[in-house]
């Protein structure tokens, strides 16, 4: 057991590094890479990570680590500057992003609770994602960046306060069908 997660580690790490430089190479976001490496390997792809339980624990634990080097970037002393415009940016983006998502689900004939989860899924964007490709693109931080970040820490907050109603959103897609 121990012996097939090593080896699975190791295809993973293998893979990422090699497919992420190919990407690099080609001026391509080097995180994208790391997604398609993850495709390429995957149960669903070549199959040479069958389980993968230890990898989500190890992509979970990576996650945290980079929330945590872009918590250490923000300076909260910056937020008093942005703050008003970040909550407005945020709260713009966020609705667009759900109006736009709701609208084209409700056009597809999905019904509301499924048109309504949707939106709120497709309403936030990953922060990890984000903060990554920020920080390999543009290693000096500026107020730019600090705003950026702030949305997508607010954005986070959505997020937790959606996790509470997700339960509800999808009664309500069973309920309907």
């Amino acid at each position: 057991m121990q012996t097939t997660f090593l080896l699975e580690v190791g295809i993973a790490v293998a893979a990422a590094l090699l497919v992420s430089l190919l990407f690099y190479r080609l001026g391509l976001p080097m995180i994208v890479g790391q997604l398609v490496a993850g495709m390429l390997v995957g149960p669903f792809g070549l199959g040479l990570i069958r389980d993968t339980t230890a990898i989500d624990f190890l992509a979970t634990l990576g996650i945290i680590l980079l929330l945590f080097v872009v918590g250490l970037e923000l300076d909260p002393r910056k937020f008093g500057k942005v703050g008003s415009r970040v909550l407005i940016l945020s709260t713009v983006e966020f609705l667009t992003a759900f109006a736009v998502s709701i609208l084209s689900a409700l056009f597809a004939g999905w019904d509301l609770g499924t048109a309504l989860f949707l939106g709120s899924v497709l309403g936030l964007s990953s922060t990890a994602i984000v903060a990554k490709l920020i920080l390999d693109r543009f290693p000096g931080h500026d107020e730019n960046f600090t705003s950026l970040m702030m949305v997508m820490v607010v954005e986070d907050v959505i997020a937790v306060f959606l996790l509470f109603l997700t339960p509800e959103l999808a009664g309500i897609a069973k309920f309907r069908r």
